[in-house]
């Protein structure tokens, strides 16, 4: 959790260096969606496995940055799971005495708690923290307060935290929140492309504008219903290299169009294939972040 914090905290000082202002972030694993608020950047980071996503706020010249990264564990032994059973028990799992031991599982003592919650959201209950801490970067101590908010769904866990200068934490509070109450998880299959993204994975998305309820497609399927799709999906993407072809009827038949990017759903979508010109996906397991999150009691809990 130290190291989280200061990676944390020095993402910061780092904020220029992220693309530009986006309305929203979209995993392109199909695993969760967040919103951007205006002024943040959001970045997918290329060579931290630990992290899934880094959303930024610049410094300016009345008020220091902030940033928020977001973590997932994949959880197999989960996904059989329901979720009002998950929820009963993570449910006694995290006291005060839990996140407190959580927090300075890395070593750190000054890492204190000062408040815990919980809310619920589509019948999912989630459980928050906020806490201070002291980062030490290139000789120079920070003192720095976050929050931090973790979702168990079947198959995984998602957290998200947000941290900035103590000082700064109250006028950063909107935008936090905004993070917060937008994250989505998807229960949707963890499929990560080929190294270079030779691969494209297709995901079918419950509402328009890709949101909502995401399934991601890995693999050729003639009969994405009797495979428990949602074949009434509103909208839909490709993401990686190489199309996708999707019809109107079981076995690739009936009208067809074929898929390269973000569209509305052309139809009922009872069948999709990668196009011949592109390559298998193969699955990746993220051992680097599995082995951070099991030196934390949180991820004991859950298992």
């Amino acid at each position: 959790m130290k190291r989280v914090l200061a990676a944390t905290i020095a993402l910061v000082a780092m904020s220029s260096l992220l693309p530009a202002h986006a309305a929203s972030f979209r995993d392109t694993m199909g695993r969760f969606t967040v919103a951007v608020p205006d002024g943040w950047s959001s970045a997918a980071p290329a060579n931290a496995a630990d992290f899934t996503v880094v959303l930024s706020k610049e410094d300016t010249e009345t008020l220091p940055g902030a940033a928020c990264i977001g973590l997932y564990l994949d959880m197999p032994s989960t996904r059989s799971a329901s979720q009002a059973e998950l929820n009963s028990v993570v449910e006694g799992q995290l006291t005060d005495a839990f996140w407190k031991s959580a927090l300075q599982a890395g070593g750190d003592d000054g890492l204190k708690v000062i408040s815990t919650g919980k809310r619920d959201r589509d019948a999912r209950r989630i459980h928050n923290v906020v806490f201070t801490g002291t980062s030490v970067e290139d000789g120079k101590s920070q003192t720095g307060k976050g929050k931090m908010e973790v979702h168990f769904i079947p198959g995984s866990m998602h957290s998200l935290m947000c941290v900035t200068e103590e000082a700064s934490f109250s006028r950063h509070g909107p935008a936090f929140e905004t993070i917060f109450a937008s994250y989505d998880p998807q229960v949707a299959p963890l499929v990560a492309l080929a190294p270079g993204g030779t691969a494209s994975v297709l995901t079918l998305f419950a509402r328009a504008s890709q949101s909502g309820q995401a399934q991601v497609v890995s693999a050729d399927n003639p009969d994405l219903g009797r495979a428990g799709f949602n074949v009434g999906a509103a909208s839909l993407t490709v993401d990686g290299a190489g199309s996708w072809q999707v019809c109107t009827a079981t076995g690739y038949a009936g009208r067809c169009e074929a898929i390269n990017g973000p569209a509305a759903a052309p139809f009922q979508v009872l069948s999709a294939r990668r196009s011949k010109s592109s390559a298998a996906p193969r699955a990746l397991a993220s051992d680097a972040l599995r082995r951070g999150w099991r030196t934390l009691p949180i991820a004991a809990a859950a298992r």
